[in-house]
């Protein structure tokens, strides 16, 4: 057999959590369940500490759990593949990338031939990338572009369209890019999004407050709002960085 699949189910149902797993290893052995995942707060949790080629997510998690949970993956690593009871959400789910969409009960059929399906991505996927680590980014703005050293932003915010870019040395400039593409670009273990209209760098992060529901100080003195939904993440995002910055 070839090299296992290492996989994370994310489902809030807990009876299909276990008719998946005795499925895949009866059917599909070449997925290796890791865990499984009730929420998608815990599933954050359990994807950056596993690590996993590929997620099984379920697409009628309450809200837009789904999508708020890939949007914490702006570079992702891993395949996923959307599970649903419905087809009526299957657009949505392809256009965050889904692999495959499925329909719950799981069809065996379309099973077959979904790992080597998965290998195939995700060989094309490597082959793609660029290896160079990103040291400094373009920032096109009305009077042309500036060139800026990563380790000089402090922060990003969105204004509709547009997104301000704040420099350690006071500057800021108005890019015609909305901050969710600055999201899928910028190292995400570095550069946090706590809060819609904002991102931060880690490297200026002073200090965290509970007042008004959590607030972050940079070291300039500005507080960044974290949302009710994204506090999970950012403490998540606080513990690896504070990891990484110990090496």
């Amino acid at each position: 057999m070839k090299d296992r699949i290492s996989t994370v189910l994310v489902d809030q149902h807990y009876d299909f959590a276990n008719s998946f797993r005795s499925t895949m290893a009866l059917h599909c052995p070449e997925f290796e369940i890791l865990a499984v995942a009730r929420t998608a707060n815990e599933g954050l949790d359990i994807i950056r500490e596993l690590k996993p080629q590929v997620v099984f997510l379920d697409f009628n998690l309450d809200g837009d759990s789904a999508t708020d949970l890939l949007d914490c993956f702006p570079e992702r690593e891993f395949s996923f593949i959307a599970l649903a009871h419905t087809p009526d959400m299957k657009i949505k789910a392809l256009k965050q990338g889904a692999l495959e969409y499925l329909i719950k009960p799981l069809n065996m059929g379309l099973l077959v031939g979904l790992a080597d399906k998965i290998r195939m991505a995700r060989e094309s996927q490597s082959t793609s990338q660029v290896h160079e680590k990103l040291t400094s980014i373009a920032l096109s703005h009305a009077g042309g572009f500036s060139v800026v050293e990563l380790n000089q932003i402090a922060r990003l915010q969105a204004d509709d369209n547009y997104t301000k870019v704040f420099t350690e040395d006071g500057k800021r400039y108005m890019v015609s890019k909305p901050l969710k593409d600055f999201e899928r670009r910028l190292p995400e273990n570095v550069f946090v999004r706590p809060h819609k209209s904002h991102m931060i760098n880690m490297f200026f992060l002073k200090r965290f407050l509970n007042e008004d529901g959590g607030v972050a100080v940079l070291k300039d003195g500005t507080k960044i709002p974290i949302s009710k939904r994204k506090m999970s993440y950012f403490m998540s995002a606080v513990k690896r960085f504070s990891l990484v910055i110990r090496k």
